[in-house]
């Protein structure tokens, strides 16, 4: 099976209004020139400190209001729509 290059078209004609979007498919894909942090912030201490942090607080929010809304729902006896209704008051 001959290997099929990125210029040629593929599929259906589907209109004038397709052709933008087959031409942007078969340009080739663009590397990558900045990551969004510098893997040398991981070096610093106090970067790395603030992510395991920041990490371990979002974990016991998550965790408190989870078990919250299970003692609503379970202890108290409020149906989930009575439970989420008492998180937005």
């Amino acid at each position: 099976m001959p290997a099929l290059r990125p210029d040629r078209r593929l599929g259906p004609p589907l209109g004038p209004g397709a052709d933008p979007f087959r031409r942007r498919r078969s340009r080739p894909v663009r590397p990558v020139l900045s990551a969004p942090a510098q893997p040398s912030l991981l070096n610093n201490r106090g970067f790395t400190s603030g992510l395991i942090l920041g990490l371990v607080f979002y974990a016991a929010v998550a965790g408190l209001l989870f078990v919250l809304s299970l003692f609503l729902q379970d202890g108290l006896h409020r149906t989930p729509t009575q439970a989420s209704l008492g998180f937005a008051s």
